[in-house]
């Protein structure tokens, strides 16, 4: 109900005679009974793997696309018990999304349903007794067969497809039709406009481990007759990987029906990088041709389980990834690329190890410096966070109660902070669009004009706008942040996130960005308990720019601060400290360059709260806030008892004494952009 209140507040702020631009028509269907002019906010996951994606079956996960959706609507589904010698698990969301998309490994589609099918020519086959095989065969070697098809350059074919009676094109293609089918059935078509789907996989090159993967998503119905995998795209050129792709996809979908949109024909696309933070900077190479990358590509995952992508400090080094943004120090994997596999605590590579194009911040720097040399910024790249849970959990971005991301492999305490376990990963984030209704159309066109913010699970609800300082009609004035009109003069005088600034009223001007904030509202249980959404901290500004030497600079900016606390107020409850339920700030640009090109977005902090693996912890009987030494002594009194009531290799739970026990989740939302006039 809070959040009703939230949203409906915001559309209070736009006077009714201010339209947005109408977004175009592609699909027939009910119009939305509930539409806002000047657009609302819209939360999703467009990341999210099941049963069809070999990594996730191959640990015991039965879910299907059509689960997923219904999960994703808050309904309860059984996310694990393929396996008849354990009980079924179940889970059920917090709360519903507005929007998901399933994005299963499309390299693997064939295997994974020839291998579920005791019918299936192929069933019996080597690799389907490895991916089938149940404990204690080692998951790292059913992980490492799947790495080792798309990790090569070229990719190697899975030895299965090439039996005799085997037909992989046919399973291939009967898995992308229920995919489809799935995505059709959940979606909602009607006036309500309660939830949209959207037909989507993930294409998944890793040459050397490294990530490369992107999730291709199709704004309507119609799409190719089979996914375009990296089989389709191979090179022995790693750099010509992704545009091969790009090309795949414009022949397949948007040259068809001469490349025309309208409500009876036409295919449209966009592909979205995700976890950069593990591609050792593969994911961002210099582009052969700009235009491309810009028109495939206008937003990018900062946000996801394995890892925050916007940049990277590391204390123990006391150094960052060209950043001293010490903030950066947040949800970090210890490796450059997804091997070498989780094992035994190691400590974080070298700051100066990681290709700088790892993080998003660097890659949006180059894109200035690279547009002053083609006149295109390749690297315009909105925010939006997902989850990549691979138990068909889309939105499951809870800290409290978390149930793991990866089957049989995290689904106890034990096992998540368990040596070698998930400890260093997180629940995720979650995408959120500024959109004038809930149905794809509506949502596809937000993300390609990058009207959206991502955060790291939670739902605070943030407006950016950007403008120019001064006291004329086309200016943000100093009362903006007390305007009613806020919204509306932010639309009429400037521009949302993800836009390029108008040209400036006059030659004293400098760039002005209001940012407002509401608390994320929380939820109300099953049981009618209600959980409280965590108080704001502070609102920052983030400055990327070009220097008059041609450097690529940048700059952090509180803008707005509350307080700054580092720990929860009560280590015993995890009760966050009080901070503020919204924020609102008016900021000027203080070091403006009219000849220096630059892009800002904003940062919202929430107060700190309990991380997932403190609770954990402490049902092992951990206190992940006690001194090193009782907390040491308490993981091997706990790793004694797990073993008693478990016999196997003993585990120690250190990673209780050594992870951060606070998390301070927050929200990015997408730059906007300022050129210099020519």
């Amino acid at each position: 109900m809070r959040a009703v209140v939230l949203c409906a507040a915001f559309a209070l702020l736009a006077p009714a005679t201010v339209r947005s631009q109408p977004f175009q028509r592609t699909e027939h269907r009910e119009p939305c009974s509930d539409s806002e002019a000047l657009k609302k906010p819209l939360f999703g996951d467009l990341h999210d793997h099941t049963n069809y994606s070999i990594d996730a079956f191959t640990f015991d996960v039965g879910v299907k696309p059509a689960d997923a959706y219904e999960f994703a609507k808050g309904n309860r589904i059984t996310i694990q018990g393929t396996n008849p010698d354990r009980t079924p698990r179940t889970a059920k969301l917090t709360r519903a999304l507005d929007f998901a998309a399933v994005t299963d490994h499309s390299e693997g589609f064939s295997v994974s349903k020839i291998c579920q099918d005791p019918t299936a020519p192929g069933y019996d086959s080597p690799e389907c007794a490895v991916l089938r095989a149940p404990a204690p065969f080692p998951a790292r070697a059913k992980l490492i067969l799947l790495i080792a098809h798309v990790g090569m350059v070229p990719p190697i074919p899975f030895s299965t497809c090439e039996l005799p009676g085997v037909y992989c094109d046919a399973a291939t293609v009967s898995i992308w039709d229920d995919i489809q089918r799935a995505a059709e059935q959940a979606y909602d078509r009607t006036s309500s406009c309660s939830f949209t789907t959207f037909v989507a996989y993930e294409w998944t090159p890793m040459p050397g481990s490294a990530n490369m993967h992107r999730n291709v998503i199709f704004r309507n119905e119609r799409v190719p007759s089979k996914p375009i995998s990296y089989y389709e795209t191979e090179s022995p050129d790693v750099f010509d990987i992704t545009p091969r792709l790009w090309a795949a996809l414009r022949a397949e979908c948007l040259d068809q029906n001469g490349g025309k949109l309208t409500q009876d024909a036409g295919c449209d696309v966009m592909t979205i990088p995700h976890n950069m933070n593990l591609s050792a900077g593969l994911m961002f190479p210099d582009p052969a041709d700009p235009r491309t990358e810009a028109a495939f590509e206008s937003v990018a995952e900062i946000m996801q389980h394995k890892g925050e992508s916007e940049c990277r400090f590391d204390q123990t080094y006391g150094a960052g990834v060209a950043t001293a943004d010490e903030l950066c120090a947040f949800e970090q994997m210890p490796t450059m690329t997804l091997l070498p596999l989780p094992g035994p605590y190691v400590a974080s590579v070298p700051p100066q190890l990681f290709a700088p194009r790892s993080f998003l911040r660097n890659v949006l720097k180059d894109g200035l410096l690279l547009e002053r040399q083609s006149g295109v910024n390749p690297f315009k790249l909105g925010f939006i966070g997902s989850t990549d849970t691979h138990q068909g959990t889309p939105g499951n971005t809870y800290e409290k109660g978390w149930p793991g991301h990866v089957g049989n492999q995290d689904d106890t305490a034990v096992k998540r902070m368990s040596d070698g376990g998930v400890a260093r990963t997180n629940p995720g984030g979650l995408a959120v669009v500024w959109a004038e209704e809930n149905s794809r159309d509506a949502i596809f066109e937000a993300l390609r004009r990058r009207e959206t913010y991502g955060t790291s699970g939670t739902r605070p609800i943030v407006r950016f706008f950007g403008g120019w300082s001064g006291s004329g009609p086309a200016s943000f004035d100093e009362t903006l942040c007390d305007s009613h009109a806020l919204v509306a003069k932010g639309y009429h005088h400037g521009v949302p996130m993800g836009g390029d600034l108008k040209p400036p009223p006059g030659p004293a001007s400098a760039p002005r960005f209001v940012v407002s904030a509401m608390q994320d509202p929380g939820f109300t249980d099953d049981d009618g308990a209600y959980h409280p959404g965590t108080a704001l901290q502070r609102i920052q500004i983030v400055k990327g720019w070009v220097d008059g030497s041609g450097h690529a600079q940048e700059k952090v900016y509180d803008a707005r601060l509350a307080d700054s606390n580092r720990d929860v107020a009560d280590h015993e409850t995890c009760t966050p400290a009080s901070g503020a339920p919204n924020l609102c700030t008016l900021w000027t640009d203080p070091d403006f360059k009219p000849a220096e090109p630059a892009f800002y977005y904003a940062r919202v902090l929430e107060e700190p709260t309990c991380r997932w693996s403190t609770y954990d912890c402490k049902s092992l009987g951990i206190d992940a806030f006690a001194p090193q030494g009782e907390c040491l002594a308490q993981a091997l009194q706990a790793s004694v008892a797990a073993t008693i009531a478990a016999p196997g290799p003993p585990t120690t739970f250190q990673d209780c004494c050594r992870i951060d026990p606070v998390v301070q989740e927050r929200a990015w939302t997408s730059p906007i952009w300022y050129k210099p006039a020519l």
